[in-house]
């Protein structure tokens, strides 16, 4: 059995949840993070250690690593796991809308690396495993913002692991794809609440559509939480793993040329 002090955000619900448990499992020290601590009790029942988090602010982010280090002395391997999507057509989407979802899903993981970052120097060894998506690859209409923020994320990760290998630290991406975590269903309501003009109202529909069918049978959270678990173990791990069939054929397709890839979303979308 392994005894790592592991950190994952976004442990509430869906992946970072999952994770919790997996690496629970394996008899490390888990500290789980999340705004809505109350949603978190099964899962401090089985070890966990739950604290609040808010990865959108500095204080919130510094006790929870302060305390985490105050009484171990090291972090072996942080899951950047807190995330959320946001869909709508640009036109409509608000600026404040659009900045929340960068100060989450980049600002966020930013902000928690910058604090276990000088713990993991000094230690030269750890992972910090960032949860992306294969919309940071491919967008699609009604993703401006959530996969521009991905695609940050995506530029963010490399930077970041080809400037700390020299300290023995890992950077490692996941990319899933459609998973069962309960993701579509908020998604769905907060593109109801945009008062999006009535030009976009088939392409809204038909991409509301295309999402429902992705997301109708979706697989189990296990092979994200596999992949995250294994990123972590490896002492050498790849810098991304893409997880999920349409997650590999979104790659595929992203290396399509601009025009082609153009005709086929704008027509799957319209």
């Amino acid at each position: 059995m392994s005894n790592k002090i592991i950190i994952v955000t976004g442990a509430s619900s869906g992946f970072g949840k999952d994770t919790v448990k997996k690496f629970l499992n394996d008899g490390n020290v888990v500290y789980a993070g999340a705004r809505r601590v109350e949603r978190m009790k099964d899962i401090e029942k089985l070890g966990a250690k739950v604290m609040k988090l808010d990865i959108t602010e500095d204080e919130s982010v510094n006790v929870f690593i302060d305390t985490i280090v105050k009484e171990h002395g090291k972090i072996d391997a942080l899951i950047n796991n807190a995330g959320y999507g946001a869909y709508g057509m640009a036109e409509a989407v608000s600026i404040e809308d659009a900045q929340r979802q960068y100060d989450v899903n980049v600002f966020g993981t930013a902000r928690m690396t910058k604090a276990v970052l000088p713990h993991m120097r000094n230690k030269k060894s750890g992972t910090i495993v960032n949860v992306s998506s294969i919309a940071g690859k491919l967008t699609t209409p009604m993703c401006a913002w959530y996969s521009s923020s991905k695609f940050a994320l995506e530029a963010y990760s490399d930077a970041l692991r080809r400037e700390v290998k020299g300290f023995g630290i890992n950077v490692v991406l996941v990319e899933p794809g459609a998973m069962n975590t309960g993701f579509f269903e908020v998604a769905e309501k907060e593109v109801r609440k945009i008062d999006h003009p009535k030009a976009y109202a088939k392409s809204v529909d038909a991409f509301l559509n295309a999402m429902a069918k992705a997301y109708k049978n979706p697989p189990s959270t296990e092979k994200v939480v596999n992949t995250i678990f294994k990123a972590v173990n490896t002492q050498s791990p790849k810098a991304r793993y893409k997880v999920g069939t349409d997650a590999k054929m979104g790659g595929i397709m992203a290396r399509l040329p601009d025009k082609m890839l153009d005709s086929i979303l704008i027509s799957m979308y319209s």
